[in-house]
């Protein structure tokens, strides 16, 4: 089956901002629970068709790979290749975050946004350790190419590995890094950082902070 082809997750944006306003960025799941909110009004439709559909939003599980302890985090930069990066909207940049499109078929679980999270993490990375939990940060909406028919669900998930390694051909390389480490890619001109991982860094950032409280 082709990308185009799948049968993924969605739900219009009038539906996806009905109880609480549309907000630009980032917006802590304590202010209003939209994970709940999409698991109740959700449908699903051809992936080909809702890309072009800006009326529509597509639930992304987008999570953000720390060990705590060690103050490190998972980043990795996509492949440039066509045939390896399915995304091509995010060709060679960096990112923070693992997660992907929530398919017909997760809906098998009574929450499909978990167990696609799940099945990408296990897909993606290589977890040299155990994950010791995984809590949900908040949300991304933003209006560039690819936030426009996609909101992002940011999940942390806590190891206590000391190595992590790409297990999917889209990424090109990626290792854990301290958040010293991120910045200064973040902030080079040589790297392109997709946006939702520069809207994640605060709240990561953040969430390092309370450990040292």
């Amino acid at each position: 089956m082709s990308k185009d082809d799948m049968i993924i997750m969605a739900l219009p944006v009038e539906t996806l901002f009905s109880l609480h306003p549309l907000f630009e960025g980032f917006q802590a799941h304590d202010v209003f629970d939209y994970e709940n909110h999409i698991l109740k009004n959700h449908s699903y439709g051809r992936r080909g068709n809702l890309e072009q559909d800006s009326t529509q939003k597509h639930p992304i599980p987008y999570v953000l790979i720390v060990n705590p302890l060690k103050g490190l985090v998972y980043a990795y930069q996509r492949s440039s290749k066509k045939e390896e990066a399915h995304e091509s909207r995010l060709h060679g940049k960096w990112s923070l975050g693992v997660g992907g499109h929530v398919e017909q078929a997760d809906s098998e679980h009574a929450n499909p946004i978990r167990l696609c999270l799940e099945r990408e993490v296990d897909e993606e990375v290589q977890i040299n350790g155990n994950i010791t939990s995984i809590s949900l940060l908040g949300y991304i909406n933003n209006s560039d190419p690819v936030g426009l028919v996609h909101f992002g669900i940011l999940y942390l998930l806590e190891t206590d590995a000391d190595e992590i390694s790409p297990a999917d051909k889209e990424m090109k390389q990626g290792k854990f890094m301290s958040l010293s480490e991120l910045e200064e890619i973040c902030n080079s001109p040589d790297c392109t950082v997709e946006e939702w991982s520069q809207i994640a860094l605060q709240p990561l950032k953040e969430y390092f902070s309370s450990l040292k409280n």
